[in-house]
């Protein structure tokens, strides 16, 4: 929470993300830890609400009604509190906790599968997440405007002279990440030396694979 803040400071500082020194761009670096990880233990919190409860339909019921106040609460009070307006006829944000909200609603569909099969749903999904704006192309423009709250974001408006909402935060790859926490909920309830040391066994591979593949986009690019 405090590198995130450190990189909300930047933004409204006016400091363009990778610049103008290295200290920035680590800032802005590190900073891409911030969001997965709040996706990604929400979805480990589940798993533990889950051995809390007992039962599948108590968590899909929590997890839905968790994740829809989610979703009013940023088109009501946050967004008041970025816009300081009540006009809905101009502006409506989808940000962050609009995602957080929704990708727990598709998780309570997710939990009925078992465990791995939910971590190779969400693997499968940040894996294969370039592949959704073909997808995308190929279902038309009549369905553009699905494709924009799972994937494309943008702004989509509400007949013609309707209001228009701003996607920030889309659904894909997060739903992905979420179910891979979730998952991974099953490796923290091990044994204290066993969870450390898988943890950093995955921890550190992931790492290394955003460096590589990060590295190879900039280069190729």
């Amino acid at each position: 929470m405090v590198l995130m803040a450190i990189d909300h400071v930047r933004v409204y500082s006016g400091v363009p993300a990778g610049g103008p020194t290295a200290g920035v761009f680590f800032t802005r670096w590190v900073t891409h830890f911030c969001a997965p990880v709040f996706v990604f233990l929400a979805g480990t919190a589940a798993y533990l609400q889950l051995r809390k409860l007992g039962d599948k339909s108590a968590l899909a019921q929590y997890l839905v009604t968790r994740g829809l106040m989610l979703v009013v609460l940023e088109l009501t009070v946050i967004r008041t509190a970025w816009t300081f307006n009540v006009d809905y006829g101009g502006l409506i944000l989808a940000g962050v906790i609009w995602m957080l909200g929704w990708c727990m609603v598709m998780l309570a569909a997710l939990i009925w599968l078992p465990t791995w099969c939910v971590g190779l749903v969400g693997l499968a999904i940040v894996v294969g997440q370039n592949l959704w704006p073909a997808v995308a192309s190929a279902s038309g423009a009549s369905m553009q405007w699905l494709w924009q709250f799972l994937y494309l974001g943008g702004e989509v408006r509400f007949g013609e002279s309707g209001p228009t909402i701003t996607i920030l935060y889309t659904l894909v790859p997060w739903i992905g990440v979420m179910a891979l926490g979730y998952a991974c909920g099953a490796i923290v309830v091990m044994e204290s030396a066993a969870r450390q040391r898988i943890l950093l066994r995955i921890g550190l591979a992931a790492t290394a694979l955003f460096v590589v593949v990060g590295g190879v986009m900039v280069f190729a690019g």
